[in-house]
């Protein structure tokens, strides 16, 4: 992962998802920061992984080695439990992609428009 930059996220209760915000500290403001869904909650039998739609989901843990602004880049282990059939808890890994919202646009150039 790129240096100087921090993911702050997991479970969004309010939205049924993974919510993640990129931003270059720990104390950046929140509200002016988007916040990126890559895995969406659905019910047991709307579940899609390869749409990146999970059941009863939590956690959203990033992997090691993920990099933004490319497709997959963002690994992330997303728990599991079905608790209404007492299924064991499981763990499963998602690729995904974040974007880096730190960065800032580059003026335009007067001169090579």
């Amino acid at each position: 992962m790129a240096q100087d930059k921090w993911i702050i996220g997991g479970f969004l209760a309010s939205r049924y998802a993974l919510g993640y915000r990129v931003v270059d500290s720990p104390v950046a403001d929140m509200h002016t920061t988007d916040v990126q869904i890559p895995v969406l909650g659905s019910e047991w039998n709307a579940e899609n992984h390869a749409g990146n739609k999970v059941a009863q989901l939590y956690g959203g843990y990033v992997l090691p080695g993920s990099r933004f602004d490319i497709q997959g880049g963002i690994g992330l282990v997303v728990s599991q439990w079905n608790t209404d059939a007492g299924w064991p808890y499981r763990a499963m890994q998602f690729r995904a992609a974040l974007r880096d919202t730190t960065k800032t646009a580059n003026p335009p150039d007067p001169i090579n428009l």
